[in-house]
């Protein structure tokens, strides 16, 4: 008997990522096809899946603009951006769950009130526990 292995994608959340403020996405088993108008986001989304996965946009840039930002072009300060799937895993018989987030570190700087923002901090998740440090 020939055992066929299949993960599969059942949902994907997006939160503060690129131009995306939250956005949750559901796939079912059979084909998916995502299409919309131009500036839709359906680069978000496979660039969503790239940072996940590789800390890439889907052009293979470690460097881009992952965050959400304003009118003026700056990033909003003190947002979480997060991207999260869900997958069917044929072999465990299960759903597990992948999450990355990047976090905005701030500091107050000793006998400053005005905090300094002072870089970012990646995480990795899997099934809801913390895994590494992206």
């Amino acid at each position: 008997m020939e055992l066929t292995r299949r993960i599969e994608i059942r949902s994907m959340r997006i939160l503060n990522f690129k131009g995306v403020r939250q956005a949750d996405y559901s796939f079912d088993s059979s084909r998916n096809i995502i299409s919309g108008k131009n500036r839709a986001g359906k680069t978000t989304i496979q660039d969503a899946w790239h940072w996940l996965i590789e800390g890439k946009d889907s052009a293979g840039r470690a460097n881009f603009e992952a965050k959400t930002l304003d009118e003026n072009n700056n990033f909003i300060e003190h947002l979480s951006h997060e991207v999260e799937i869900e997958l069917w895993v044929s072999w465990l018989s299960r759903t597990i769950t992948i999450r990355r987030e990047l976090i905005q570190q701030w500091k107050s700087p000793k006998g400053i009130v005005e905090e300094k923002y002072n870089g970012d901090a990646g995480k990795y998740f899997f099934d809801g526990a913390y895994v590494a440090t992206a």
